[in-house]
């Protein structure tokens, strides 16, 4: 008898142990239980997705059946230190979590955008943008709004800065001018075996830059300078361009960036490769419905 009370109460601390792990991330949205309408999982996936893209800010969003009897506090920073959201160094990473069981949810934020995204305006958002939607029974809605909000957020924070920041000169035209066609004949002679051309037009450029600056000294001084960074960047566009070739990718100059992209390191798959290796601060809000 005591013996099958010992098995029994190890089947049950494994069951718990178990229940309290989450999976591993299928990509930015992770409806687990699938409350979430199919159109609404995409266009969640494909809106952080792009988002990311543009601010290297990640947001996750994961909805789970139960807690299990953990704390929605624990069970959020559990999540977000194993799927490691954000990126490293940076913890620029987010996660909404939802029990729908539990009726409970948090915002954890991420120790980077800790400053811009306060415990007061996570809570605020979840109050005012969630709460309504889930008690009727939309989390799709309540998601979106609960995103708005938080990118809103983040972005008053990153304008502020450059609002205060004096405006840059731009470069004279003709420089621009004269430097595209640089990195563009340096291209277009990466297709020869020969990586002198990428010197001979750097120190063409050098003398045309002198020229148009009126300094003959300058303009020897620039077209050695800039001979030597054209034999380097011939080097290394004929190598991309080896590579490009090789692996059957763009090898045009728009098509692989000017020659400085390369596409064997890219993979066909459409597996989800997960987060960059962020951690939370501990920050956040939590709430109830």
């Amino acid at each position: 008898m005591r013996r099958l009370f010992v098995i029994v109460a190890v089947m049950v601390l494994v069951g718990r142990v178990f229940a309290g792990h989450i999976p591993a991330p299928i990509g930015y949205v992770n409806d687990f239980i699938g409350v979430l309408q199919a159109d609404e999982r995409e266009s969640l996936e494909t809106d952080l997705a792009g988002y990311q893209e543009t601010t290297g800010n990640e947001i996750v969003i994961a909805l789970i059946k139960s807690l299990d009897g953990d704390s929605v506090e624990n069970f959020a920073v559990r999540t977000f230190e194993e799927w490691k959201i954000g990126k490293k160094g940076k913890d620029n990473g987010i996660l909404f979590l939802a029990a729908i069981d539990d009726r409970k949810m948090r915002i954890e934020v991420g120790y980077g955008l800790e400053p811009y995204l306060t415990d007061g305006e996570a809570g605020e958002l979840l109050r005012t943008a969630v709460t309504p939607a889930f008690r009727a029974g939309k989390y799709g809605e309540g998601i979106a709004k609960a995103l708005v909000g938080i990118k809103e957020e983040l972005a008053k924070a990153t304008q502020e800065p450059e609002a205060r920041a004096a405006p840059e000169k731009p470069f004279p035209i003709p420089f621009t001018v004269l430097l595209f066609l640089f990195i563009y004949l340096c291209a277009f002679m990466a297709r020869s075996k020969s990586v002198w051309l990428g010197g001979v037009a750097g120190g063409a450029l050098g003398g045309v830059a002198g020229w148009w600056l009126g300094s003959v000294a300058t303009g020897v001084v620039l077209a050695i300078f800039l001979s030597l960074i054209g034999l380097l960047l011939d080097a290394i566009l004929s190598r991309n361009y080896a590579v490009n070739k090789a692996a059957g990718g763009q090898t045009g100059f728009f098509g692989s960036r000017g020659g400085f992209w390369t596409n064997s390191g890219r993979s066909s798959s459409g597996s989800f490769g997960g987060f960059s290796g962020g951690s939370s601060g501990g920050g956040g809000s939590s709430g109830s419905w």
